[in-house]
């Protein structure tokens, strides 16, 4: 392969991994929100949730949604919801502010 393909994979590759993913600004977004404490809960769970997904496409359900049309595009449409129905919560949620005293909860329990 010539040098050129090498040089523009490399920067292709650079590019992608200096530009923060999804899973970075909900740790960075969340931290900002609920403060230091909640930092490392919040990757924990982004660890934990990783391992599943993980566990459960080598268990074999990858395969089951690439079979089975139907089954995707109920996940899919379920999926959906969820994220419709967080972002409602999101909306209707009372926002912090300074001048009210509110603070970030201590306990990382109360999270959620």
């Amino acid at each position: 392969m010539a040098i050129d393909i090498y040089l523009a994979f490399g920067a292709a590759s650079l590019v992608v991994l200096l530009v923060p993913g999804p899973t970075v600004l909900l740790v960075v977004a969340h931290s900002l929100k609920e403060g230091r404490r909640a930092t490392l809960p919040t990757i924990a769970g982004v660890v934990a949730s990783d391992a599943l997904a993980v566990t459960v496409s080598l268990a074999g359900l990858g395969a089951v949604l690439a079979a089975s049309a139907e089954l995707f595009t109920a996940v899919k449409w379920g999926g959906a919801a969820y994220l419709v129905w967080l972002g409602l919560r999101a909306i209707h949620e009372r926002p912090r502010s300074a001048a009210t005293g509110e603070k970030p909860s201590d306990s990382s329990h109360r999270l959620a």
